[in-house]
């Protein structure tokens, strides 16, 4: 347990406990809840103890001649109680040790992991005494533990730092996950033997495929099925969203290879990944306008792309909104142009005509909108696009985790969903490589230039 108590309880009992909570979670929180109504301690003793509730998966000890766990997750899976959980359980369970608990950016690190519905400050037993600093993001334990968040956006902060143990949260969603990832071994070095946790997403990006590879490194899948808080009809409805393949892995967790029905690869994309934008000749926002604004209504792709004065093509930016009005798009589309000090917008207008041009000018007319209307299929119009990623000539500055999913996964014949970002994409390098736009299937309508 996580506090004190007059006598250890046996290890049969605590199995018995396990077994009862494992069999109906919810019925057990609700039955703990009424047994120690009048004993808060012992009942935050139990709901707080990470053994007790952590499924198989999630409390899997690291072989001996290995030193890093990497636990893929599925959606749903509780990712981010995992992570909470585990910081805090390495903390109390060695004393004055240092547990570093990495994130993709501050936002996420102080908004999930330590001030979420499942994050850090949540999941505490309350019987426990500790500090918290907000903003520094450090957590002080009575028994002289404590946790630091770190950030992959900020890893100037770790410079000088040690820690005894690491925990990762979505290490597939980092913009620098190379280097993150490099930092948080850096300071990994406290203790006998100081471990890594890693919980994320099985994106097919090249340093989950370089873990998955690491004989050091022990991997354990996590599907959305095995979070029995969940109901059946959760993972019905993802079933019935997502295409057989973004099953596999959004919710079985699995690494995949390249669809071969996809125009992009995601080995073409990550081999020419660049992290610093160089000097470019022209900036062009590629816009895919929706026609509507509920919640069933496509996205609007908005894509910053550029290309150098070495004639290679640059995405910068992926600032798509989903479920946006006219006005709501067209702002983001006017931040994103001044943002990038861009010389025009790329706009598609199959759907919604000259409002898209409309819209767009009224939040700003100090900007060029070139009108473009598609008359063939969006297969056609992405193949020379496609092309000049075979050909190694574009580069993503950074990661766009959900344009690079649409690139990569999108099938002409069985995606049901319609590509908007990946359309805004084509329609922004298109118009910077001069691709002949009678060649695929789109004119330019005589209009604002």
């Amino acid at each position: 347990m996580a506090s004190k108590s007059s006598a250890a309880p046996k290890p049969e009992s605590i199995e018995a406990v396990r077994k009862f909570i494992h069999a109906n979670p919810r019925i057990a929180r609700e039955a703990i809840a009424r047994m120690f109504a009048d004993n808060d301690k012992d009942k935050n003793d139990l709901l707080h103890d990470f053994k007790l509730w952590a499924r198989p998966e999630q409390i899997v000890d690291i072989p001996k001649d290995m030193d890093t766990l990497l636990l893929l997750c599925g959606r749903g899976f509780g990712k981010t109680w995992y992570v909470s959980n585990k910081a805090i359980d390495l903390a109390l369970s060695e004393p004055n040790s240092r547990i570093a608990l990495w994130a993709a950016d501050y936002g996420s690190l102080k908004k999930v992991n330590f001030l979420g519905e499942s994050g850090i400050i949540s999941q505490i037993n309350p019987n426990l005494d500790y500090e918290f600093n907000k903003s520094d993001l450090i957590l002080k334990f009575a028994n002289g533990s404590q946790i630091t968040g770190y950030s992959c956006e900020a890893l100037e902060r770790s410079r000088g730092s040690q820690s005894s143990h690491s925990v990762v949260d979505e290490l597939a969603a980092w913009q620098y996950a190379e280097e993150g990832l490099e930092a948080a071994k850096l300071i990994n070095r406290l203790g006998k033997n100081p471990l890594m946790y890693i919980a994320t997403t099985p994106r097919p990006t090249a340093i989950i495929k370089s873990l998955c590879a690491n004989p050091y490194v022990y991997t354990v899948k996590g599907t959305t099925h095995d979070n029995y808080f969940l109901t059946s009809k959760y993972a019905e409805s993802l079933k019935r969203e997502l295409t057989d393949r973004m099953f596999r892995q959004e919710c079985l967790a699995e690494i995949l290879d390249d669809n071969p029905y996809a125009l992009w690869r995601m080995t073409d994309i990550e081999s020419c990944r660049m992290h610093n934008v160089p000097q470019l000749r022209r900036i062009v926002v590629g816009v895919d306008p929706a026609v509507s604004s509920n919640e069933e209504s496509d996205e609007t792709g908005i894509v910053v792309c550029g290309i150098g004065y070495d004639d290679r093509v640059y995405i910068l930016d992926d600032c798509s909104v989903t479920s946006a009005t006219p006005d709501q798009w067209a702002q983001a589309v006017v931040d994103a142009y001044n943002k990038w000090e861009a010389d025009a917008v790329i706009a598609e207008i199959n759907q919604g005509g000259d409002m898209v041009e409309t819209v767009i000018l009224q939040k700003s007319r100090n900007l060029r909108v070139i009108k473009v209307r598609a008359t063939k299929g969006k297969e056609v119009r992405a193949e020379p696009v496609a092309a000049i990623y075979e050909r190694r000539e574009c580069s993503h500055i950074g990661r766009f985790d959900k344009l690079e999913q649409q690139m990569t996964e999108w099938d002409p014949v069985n995606s049901k969903k319609s590509p908007d970002r990946m359309d805004a994409l084509v329609w922004g390098v298109s118009e910077l490589t001069g691709i002949c736009q009678e060649s695929y299937g789109a004119f330019r309508p005589s209009g604002r230039r």
